[in-house]
């Protein structure tokens, strides 16, 4: 058996209550967390954007599993201000594919659960 599908499903049984793990492998988490920390506003040597920080931290109160979700970031000193500026600034701008091509997103979609 996998690893990370037994690592998964201990934390999901409530055997493990805890994880960690790289930035990489948080976006493809999956799992429902009451609190997540991460240890460093950076990925690398790049100060995370705003998108990448929602994707990590968007499993922290997961809507119907809990009532509330905490991110905690740790932060230097040098970078309390940027943080500040990431949380509380304008974030990236979003955009649906689904009407990409003139609606083939949406007939794509709708043809792949048929």
């Amino acid at each position: 058996m996998d690893e990370r599908f037994l690592i998964e499903e201990a934390y999901s049984n409530g055997v493990l209550c805890l994880l960690t793990c790289t930035s990489t492998l948080a976006a493809g988490v999956n799992l429902p967390a009451k609190r997540v920390i991460l240890r460093s506003p950076y990925i690398g040597n790049s100060f995370i954007k705003f998108s990448q920080y929602k994707q990590m931290t968007g499993r922290a109160g997961r809507a119907g599993i809990d009532t509330s979700g905490e991110s905690i970031v740790i932060v230097n000193s040098k970078d309390k201000i940027k943080v500040k500026d990431l949380l509380g600034g304008p974030h990236d701008y979003c955009h649906s594919s689904l009407g990409y091509d003139g609606g083939k997103g949406v007939r794509c979609l709708l043809l792949s659960v048929i």
